[in-house]
């Protein structure tokens, strides 16, 4: 049988999606960043807890696992939260890749969350 081009990286991402929407796997660094078949992000809405102001931040940011976070992990969520504003603030947030050093960081604050027992999958982080 011919291998129909881009099937095995469709099937690559269904795997990972399937890992990150029904599971509480750990997702590695390059699964976390990697884009959905419907090209968005694995991490969708993560970086929003992130956000200073928005409906969508609120909303998240008063979240049990979140508030867990914040107490738990204080300098280094207002330092990422700062940092993501900031960024998001610019003209090329829009068009530019997200910098490789917050990446990095939400990816350490996504493994500390998923840590928590309010967390029963992948999911609940990134929806």
């Amino acid at each position: 049988m011919e291998q129909i081009p881009g099937q095995n990286k469709d099937e690559e991402k269904e795997i990972i999606e399937n890992k990150a929407f029904s599971t509480k796997d750990e997702l590695s660094f390059d699964e976390f960043v990697s884009k959905r078949k419907n090209g968005m992000n694995m991490y969708n809405n993560f970086f929003a807890l992130f956000l200073k102001e928005g409906m969508l931040a609120d909303l998240l940011r008063g979240q049990e696992f979140f508030t867990h976070f914040q107490n738990e992990n204080k300098e280094f969520e207002e330092s990422l939260t700062k940092r993501i504003s900031e960024w998001r603030d610019t003209e090329n947030s829009v068009t530019d890749a997200t910098p490789e050093d917050i990446l990095r960081d939400l990816y350490k604050a996504y493994k500390i969350m998923l840590s928590y027992d309010e967390i029963k999958t992948n999911n609940d982080l990134f929806e």
